[in-house]
C-alpha cells in the first residue's frame, strides 16, 4: 500500500526555509532592535507570545506537510517521541502554556514546596530560579504550571535611586515631586525626596521597581 501522497515538494521546501528565516529574524530582533526600545519593559511579554504564536503556526503547518509527504512514518516519529520523551514533552507543553498565561513571570520571587527563590528565566522545558544562598536551580515547567505556588512580594526588591533633574524656571520642589508622583516607572506609594540643589537643577531621590527602568525615569525628567 503506497502511503505516500501527491504532494508539492516544493512548498515543503519553502516552508523548511521559511523557518529559518524565521529562526534568524527573531534572533535579530531580540538581540539587537528590542533593546533599543524604550519601552521594551511593557511589551516584553506580548513579544514572548507573539513568537510563541507563529511558532505553534509554522509547527503546525510543517506537521501537515510531513503528514501529507508520509503520515505512516510521520505519525511513527510522532509517537515514538512522545513515547521516548513523555516528561520532556510534558514540560515543553508547561512552559508554552506559563508563557502564555503569564501564570508567572521573569523576576518574580516564588515560594513553590521547599524552594523559594527569584524566577531569572523560563525556558521552553525547565525554569531557571535563584534561591535565596544565590544557587542556580533548574526547575522543570510541569512543576511550576501544577503546583500550588505563593508569589511574594518584598520591600528590598525595590531600589532607592537620585537622578538630577534641569528644569526650568518657576519649577519649585512640590511641582517637581508632583512631576515624579505622575511617572508610571516611579513607585507612588514610596517617599520622594525633592531637593534643590541650584536655582534650576534639583534631586529627586526616589524608588523604583528595577533599574531596567532608569533610562525611562531619565527621559521622563528631560522632557518636562
Amino acid at each position: 500500500m503506497d502511503f505516500t501522497n501527491d504532494i508539492n515538494v516544493y512548498y515543503l521546501l519553502v516552508l523548511i526555509a521559511f523557518g529559518g528565516i524565521l529562526f534568524v529574524g527573531f534572533y535579530i530582533l531580540n538581540n539587537y532592535i528590542i533593546p533599543l526600545i524604550n519601552d521594551r519593559m511593557r511589551m516584553a511579554d506580548r513579544w514572548m507570545k507573539v513568537q510563541l504564536i507563529v511558532w505553534i503556526a509554522f509547527a503546525v503547518l510543517l506537521f501537515i506537510e510531513l503528514l501529507r509527504v508520509n503520515a505512516v512514518i510521520t505519525l511513527s516519529l510522532v509517537l515514538v517521541g512522545l513515547l521516548t520523551g513523555w516528561k520532556f514533552w510534558g514540560n515543553v507543553f508547561a512552559g508554552v502554556v506559563i508563557k502564555l498565561s503569564g501564570q508567572v513571570k521573569k523576576g518574580e520571587t516564588i515560594e513553590i514546596n521547599d524552594l523559594s527563590g527569584t524566577i531569572k528565566g523560563i525556558g521552553f522545558a525547565q525554569s531557571l530560579v535563584i534561591n535565596r544562598d544565590g544557587e542556580r536551580i533548574n526547575v522543570p515547567n510541569s512543576l511550576l504550571r501544577t503546583n500550588a505556588i505563593r508569589h511574594v512580594r518584598k520591600k528590598s526588591n525595590i531600589e532607592l535611586y537620585t537622578f538630577t533633574v534641569h528644569s526650568g524656571p518657576g519649577e519649585t520642589v512640590d511641582s517637581l515631586k508632583q512631576v515624579a508622583l505622575n511617572c508610571p516607572y516611579i513607585s507612588a506609594n514610596q517617599n520622594i525626596d525633592v531637593r534643590r540643589v541650584k536655582d534650576q537643577e534639583f534631586s529627586v531621590k526616589t524608588s523604583i521597581i528595577d533599574n531596567a527602568f532608569i533610562d525611562q525615569i531619565e527621559l521622563y525628567f528631560q522632557k518636562q
